[in-house]
């Protein structure tokens, strides 16, 4: 049996001198079929009401067929599978709505398989637009998105008596409660007790030469997408905004607070310089141009602003912050 034990053990060594090179060839190509795939363009259309090509075609059947996306890749995360081209063009559907189209494109980025670190997106949905306002190809910008994906509604026999229907939008109180921009459109009561809360409504805070915040109320109104106040010129936050701009006005209101950064500027066009006048004298304070026509005066004004004349500003809004006091909460951030 010895004999026949050294044999077989030889043969063995053997057989595996033979394998362990195969082995590592075969762990090599893996390791290389695995490497992350780049793509150049993921172009993300939101639906397609029947199959990727041959039938009538939704947002994203022509971008299949025309930059010929041929090879599949399943996505079981996502809402539909993903499809790629040999120039490194991927396409994918995400579904109609925000949950939907967040799952499919959290799915597409955790995927190992991609390296999107260098990939351009070309976002392909389907505007919407009324063929009387516009042509085919249109670009648009709108100041509002009307967004029906996420809502809540409250069962008819328990809504109150004066709302029209149960639904509730995502963050808001009541049904068909207008965005922030459209209540800042609608104007802030300055006075305490007017319909705002009852306190100062509008707080400015500069920059003091050594970088730390100087804070102090303003009387700010909301025009053309952007806050305006006045102050004179020796007073601390015009210096401060005479030698860095940047600022951050804090907006209360009874559904919101709202912080706006940006920077500010002094507005001395006669024109303009006459109009914010009427429109505070149209908020209660006496304001008129004065003989410069570059500047307001009126019997009075608050302390803070110091003597006349005072110098209209404009603070052009660059990130802002809402925060809701009312239930159901929540925070929304934007960037202009």
């Amino acid at each position: 049996m010895r004999p026949f034990i050294a044999f077989s053990i030889r043969v063995f060594a053997f057989c595996i001198c033979l394998v362990s090179p195969l082995s590592a060839q075969t762990d090599a190509t893996s390791s290389a079929s695995t490497a992350p795939i780049h793509v150049k363009i993921v172009v993300v259309a939101m639906f397609e009401p029947g199959e990727d090509t041959g039938d009538i075609p939704g947002e994203y059947q022509l971008w299949v067929e025309r930059e010929h996306l041929d090879q599949i890749f399943p996505l079981p995360a996502g809402y539909r599978h993903v499809r790629m081209n040999k120039d490194g063009v991927l396409g994918m559907v995400t579904g109609v709505a925000t949950a939907k189209a967040a799952a499919s494109v959290m799915a597409l980025g955790l995927d190992p398989r991609f390296d999107l670190t260098k990939a351009y997106w070309l976002i392909a949905g389907i505007g919407g637009g009324d063929p009387a306002d516009v042509s085919l190809g249109s670009a648009v910008w709108a100041n509002h998105v009307i967004d029906g994906d996420i809502a809540y509604e409250i069962d008819a026999r328990q809504i109150p008596a004066d709302w029209k229907t149960g639904f509730v939008p995502l963050r808001k109180s009541r049904p068909f409660e207008q965005p922030v921009k459209a209540q800042l459109d609608a104007g802030i009561a300055q006075a305490p007790g007017s319909g705002g809360p009852n306190r100062h409504t509008c707080w400015l805070t500069t920059i003091n030469p050594d970088g730390s915040p100087h804070v102090t109320g303003v009387g700010a109104l909301w025009v053309d997408d952007a806050f305006w106040f006045e102050t004179g010129e020796q007073t601390r936050k015009a210096k401060n905004l005479a030698r860095d701009p940047r600022c951050a006005l804090s907006v209360a209101t009874r559904d919101f607070d709202l912080v706006v950064e940006g920077t500010a500027g002094q507005i001395t066009d006669p024109s303009t310089v006459a109009a914010m006048a009427a429109r505070w004298a149209a908020e209660g304070w006496p304001a008129r141009v004065d003989d410069t026509g570059r500047a307001l005066t009126a019997e009075f004004s608050a302390p803070s602003a110091g003597p006349p004349p005072w110098f209209v500003y404009r603070l052009s809004p660059h990130t802002a912050t809402a925060l809701a006091t009312v239930a159901p909460g929540g925070a929304t951030r934007w960037r202009y």
